[in-house]
């Protein structure tokens, strides 16, 4: 079967997003085509935005005989359209914020569950996401593929070996987008009541500013560290380098963390992880191998710090414990679970 995957959320961009979809592709690279130049999709200063899609659609209908979109709103109602008008089946992948954001008014509403009803697949990026989308629309039965680690994560790093011993500062690495869910502004508050801590923090955002300050005023330009563009290969290193993973997130009615990708590729470098216990988050999680806190407050992550750091064979448990779990999110075995549909 050709498929075309339609979507505005591909590398060369960043982000979970894009890396799920190019795990599908990588999956099945004879069997799907990318349409993903935004010039092609959307006209930003048109109105219908989206007609554009629609003509790239028709002019090559005679070269894909299924669609793939990654956004409820606009490309699920493109995809509608197409199967109206062509007879082209469509998949529509989903994700939180994605899938929220189409209820934001009940027009969205009306034609989101017009898109879910008429797809050939809806697929889903974790169970609480499945739930959800069945709860809105009960004659759907959504597919759970959990995003997986980028390759790149799998190939051999300069590890250093898991000590049951600190002989150096404790490395906290965070890797989030700068946004105010992500919860930085707890994290260095709680580094900042720690003695002998070195924290990491990977990403780049509208709170750059707002992080940098803390930081500048905190004192904590020798302890702090803020990198905002970084490679796959030096984002492995970083996992490699570091003792504690940290990201408790906040939680957000709309923009809820769904899955954390990062959670798995701390797991899978033997990080014992600090997070949030929230649903959604928890089916990226090994028990044994995360502290889950109920409220992320700096209080409550300087506690966990202190007890990770008072116990390094802790540490090193919960890190084996982390790789053990991990093997599950395979791309194979995940991907692998839409062979009936490409």
């Amino acid at each position: 079967m050709r498929n075309l995957l339609l979507t505005i959320d591909y590398p060369p961009n960043r982000g979970g997003v894009a890396r799920y979809l190019q795990a599908l592709v990588l999956t099945y690279p004879t069997r799907f085509e990318v349409v993903s130049d935004v010039s092609r999709i959307l006209a930003p200063h048109a109105r219908p935005h989206w007609l554009k899609a629609l003509r790239t659609l028709r002019s090559r209908r005679g070269e894909y005989d299924q669609l793939w979109v990654s956004h409820l709103h606009p490309l699920g109602f493109v995809a509608l359209a197409a199967k109206l008008l062509w007879r082209k089946p469509y998949v529509v992948i989903l994700h939180g914020l994605d899938f929220r954001l189409g209820l934001r008014n009940p027009w969205k509403r009306f034609l989101s569950h017009r898109i879910l009803r008429a797809a050939r697949l809806v697929v889903c990026n974790s169970q609480a996401l499945a739930k959800e989308v069945e709860r809105f629309e009960s004659s759907v039965k959504p597919h759970v593929v959990y995003p997986t680690l980028p390759d790149v994560l799998n190939q051999p790093v300069n590890k250093p070996a898991r000590s049951v011993s600190f002989t150096h500062p404790l490395r906290l690495l965070t890797v989030a987008r700068l946004v105010s869910r992500k919860n930085h502004s707890a994290m260095i508050e709680a580094v900042s009541r720690l003695d002998n801590v070195d924290y990491t923090m990977v990403g780049d955002g509208h709170n750059r500013d707002m992080i940098e300050a803390l930081i500048q005023d905190g004192g904590l330009k020798d302890r702090v560290r803020l990198r905002t563009d970084v490679s796959d290969e030096e984002l492995a290193q970083a996992y490699a380098s570091a003792d504690v993973f940290v990201l408790p997130v906040l939680p957000d009615k709309v923009d809820v963390e769904g899955f954390g990708i990062v959670y798995l590729e701390a797991a899978e470098a033997g990080l014992p992880i600090i997070a949030t216990k929230m649903r959604g988050v928890e089916e990226a999680l090994c028990p044994e191998g995360a502290i889950q806190l109920d409220e992320p407050t700096p209080q409550a992550i300087a506690s966990a710090l202190r007890e990770l750091q008072d116990d390094p064979g802790r540490c090193a448990w919960m890190g084996q414990a982390n790789r053990a779990f991990v093997k599950r999110f395979s791309r194979e075995r995940q991907f692998g679970k839409l062979e009936p549909y490409v």
